[in-house]
């Protein structure tokens, strides 16, 4: 995650390092991405049927999760990343994601009080998780009142 910077002067602080290096990055894989969809379909392929990866596996699903996150601030930096989306993933697709991030969040009080239970604090949960500290600490409160309930 990254730390916010201060402001001075309403000015935004310069970037850091590190986000000059993940800025960099993301522009080079665009770029390479970009690069080798072009080359596949000069060649008479379609770029989504090259075998070279599926598109819902776990490493693929990070990738973008990190590039939208590092992207978020602005939307014309996403935009790319947006027409990559729109090019790559079916209809199919879609619906495999939205049914899983479904069926994630329904499980998500168990996950956020099984972690609870082995030691985790809400906010460690949280960061993990993408969720709010207080919404970490919802889930579980709630969890833990269906549990005290299903032994009664």
């Amino acid at each position: 995650m990254s730390q916010e910077q201060p402001h001075h002067n309403g000015d935004q602080a310069a970037p850091t390092a590190a986000a000059r290096f993940a800025e960099r990055m993301s522009t080079i894989l665009d770029e390479y991405e970009q690069e080798r969809r072009a080359e596949i379909t000069a060649a008479g392929g379609h770029p989504d049927d090259d075998g070279s990866r599926d598109v819902l596996t776990r490493r693929t699903l990070a990738s973008i999760a990190y590039r939208y996150d590092t992207q978020s601030d602005s939307p014309s930096r996403r935009q790319p990343l947006i027409d990559e989306l729109a090019d790559t993933f079916t209809l199919a697709d879609v619906r495999i994601i939205r049914t899983v991030a479904a069926a994630l969040a329904d499980a998500m009080p168990q996950m956020a009080l099984a972690s609870r239970d082995a030691g985790k604090r809400p906010d460690r949960i949280a960061a993990e998780s993408g969720y709010t500290a207080s919404r970490v600490a919802q889930l579980i409160r709630e969890e833990r009142q269906r549990h005290a309930s299903d032994t009664q």
